[in-house]
């Protein structure tokens, strides 16, 4: 029962502290970042006050990284719209969510894609350049800004994809 009401409360605060930000003309993303990180603070106090809940330190400090990297990556993800435009943004994120993990898979738990994967990473990483090759930047007589915010996208957005798969790994 307390879950439940903590739900609904977080989720009708959520909602309140987003319709705030949009009357006082803020960025959402940043609003959602700032949300997520007063909601990590939040539940991390509430689960030291919780007994009953299993957990370990090599999970908090998972859920930590995980937490910092969804943060930094709301922060890129903004920074891209920005610069390339959301349907660029949303394929770079995307593609990161797989790219990584998968290669993360391949080198430290020996688990290999099937011909057809194997094919569709192939493809993934040649579409990578073309994408910093947006009708946005064709004007542009310097691509190095586009390449300068799609890399670390890749690589944060990836990231948590790596860290998730640890912490299944670590859990059992």
């Amino acid at each position: 029962m307390e879950s439940l009401l903590l739900c609904i409360v977080s989720s009708v605060a959520f909602l309140h502290i987003m319709r705030l930000g949009q009357h006082y003309r803020r960025t959402m993303v940043w609003v959602g970042a700032w949300n997520y990180c007063t909601a990590a603070l939040g539940c991390g106090l509430w689960l030291l006050f919780q007994p009953s809940i299993g957990w370990n330190w090599a999970e908090t400090v998972i859920g930590l990284a995980i937490g910092a990297v969804l943060v930094a990556g709301f922060y890129l993800i903004d920074a891209c719209i920005k610069l390339i435009g959301v349907g660029i943004t949303q394929t770079i994120e995307r593609l990161s969510a797989v790219l990584l993990p998968v290669g993360a898979s391949i080198i430290f738990w020996q688990e290999f894609p099937t011909t057809m994967q194997f094919i569709g990473l192939l493809l993934a990483l040649i579409s990578l350049p073309l994408l910093t090759d947006s009708p946005m930047l064709s004007g542009a007589a310097d691509h190095k800004p586009a390449v300068a915010i799609v890399i670390p996208l890749l690589v944060v957005s990836g990231t948590a994809g790596v860290l998730y798969k640890l912490r299944n790994e670590i859990s059992g």
